[in-house]
């Protein structure tokens, strides 16, 4: 796995949570620099509408592709589909509007049991 994440607190968190289940991955700042991997797991990107191209770069490292996303009420493209919604608040709480609590989960590739 090579995630992109900015926050070095949050690259420490990863780095723990991979240790913890015994995955592989590598870190990077830079999706276009980034090497293909397995999956691409995406969350809370498409919160701008210039994100959305990141739809087709994912899949461009990635067969199978996972994105979450509390902003993005409807997502558009050909190759992802809709798989579930759940409701949930972050930790801490920010006390963000209610309407961002519901996490939306598109999957494109892969077929989850």
């Amino acid at each position: 796995a090579c995630p992109t994440e900015y926050h070095p607190i949050a690259q420490q968190m990863i780095e723990l949570n991979c240790e913890l289940n015994q995955i592989e991955l590598c870190i990077t700042n830079n999706l276009e620099e980034s090497e293909s991997t397995d999956i691409v797991l995406a969350a809370d990107v498409l919160y701008e509408a210039k994100n959305l191209v990141w739809l087709d770069d994912f899949l461009l490292k990635a067969k199978d592709v996972v994105v979450a996303d509390s902003r993005l009420k409807n997502l558009n493209h050909p190759a992802y589909r809709f798989k579930n919604a759940i409701t949930t608040t972050s930790f801490p709480d920010y006390h963000e509007a209610k309407a961002n609590n519901e996490v939306k989960f598109y999957f494109a590739g892969l077929e989850p049991k």
